[in-house]
């Protein structure tokens, strides 16, 4: 779990796990992701994931969608 303000964007949201998940896609191909702490408890190694959309307003008003990443079958991406 990760508590340091100083990462960009992130400064508001502490304490957060990052995450490492390999796609199924294709082995051996990784994304960085990160979760808020309020949803670390299913987090485990090899579990099986499915990710969702997290859409966010940028500083500069710019839309973008965040990849979330939630446990199979998991309907809130909320936290």
């Amino acid at each position: 779990t990760n508590h340091q303000r100083n990462v960009a964007g992130f400064e508001d949201v502490v304490p957060y796990v990052n995450l490492i998940v390999e796609l199924e896609e294709q082995e051996e191909l990784y994304l960085l992701s990160d979760l808020p702490a309020s949803q670390a408890q299913w987090v485990e190694i090899d579990a099986l994931v499915e990710v969702a959309f997290e859409p966010l307003e940028c500083a500069d008003g710019k839309a973008i969608a965040l990849p979330q990443f939630r446990p199979v079958g998991d309907v809130d991406v909320g936290g």
